[in-house]
């Protein structure tokens, strides 16, 4: 009440959707493969869930957010998880993806390719968030390019119906003293933190209109 008392729109019901229960793989950690939970889908079938959501683990590096080649995952890449999309749709699921659009390992390709779109201190460092991780910066038009053109990838190329974004950094970057940006303030990364989430959402409902974006 109180934010809407200041003009924030603040909805007052959710869509039926948000209410609907889905199932997500981390019941089997990092670890899972394929396999595992094909045969999960077949129990909670019976338990009347629609969407299967794939968890943290699918990856090889935060930041490159390329398929996991391990054994029982995805040794064939993108192929493979084109594949596995498949099969969760065949059974009759929705499917959603785990992500953490911002984070960036220290030994990722981006970090190499384009330090430059990063979060930095005034000192030159990196802040990193609880997970270890470097920032994309959420008001760096290169950045924000970026993480719209994963989302069409997870949704447009592998075929995913929705995003799952997770961990621990998400409501909040800190200031940014990277001169390449060109902000007007080093809070310009603090106070423009909800762009880059709408660019996310936007960029999911103009794949599949409808789609759930979900901020855990």
């Amino acid at each position: 009440s109180l934010l809407r008392a200041h003009g924030l729109e603040i909805l007052t019901s959710s869509p039926e959707a948000c209410h609907k229960p889905y199932w997500k793989s981390w019941g089997f950690g990092l670890d899972f493969t394929c396999e595992q939970i094909y045969g999960a889908l077949d129990e909670i079938e019976k338990f009347g869930m629609g969407m299967a959501m794939l968890d943290d683990g699918w990856f090889t590096t935060y930041g490159d957010w390329e398929p996991n080649p391990a054994e029982g995952k995805f040794p064939g890449g993108d192929t493979d998880m084109r594949e596995f999309v498949a099969q969760i749709k065949k059974k009759g699921f929705m499917s959603s993806l785990w992500w953490y659009p911002q984070g960036v390992e220290k030994d990722s390709k981006l970090f190499r390719e384009h330090p430059e779109w990063l979060v930095q201190n005034e000192d030159g460092s990196y802040p990193t968030c609880p997970r270890d991780l470097y920032y994309l910066c959420p008001q760096h038009p290169e950045a924000v390019e970026y993480v719209v053109s994963l989302v069409e990838k997870f949704m447009g190329d592998w075929g995913y119906d929705g995003i799952y974004i997770d961990t621990t950094g998400l409501s909040a970057v800190p200031p940014c003293f990277n001169l390449s940006h060109n902000h007007t303030s080093p809070l310009d990364s603090f106070t423009g933190q909800p762009s880059m989430y709408k660019a996310i959402y936007e960029t999911a409902q103009r794949i599949k209109p409808g789609a759930p974006v979900e901020m855990c």
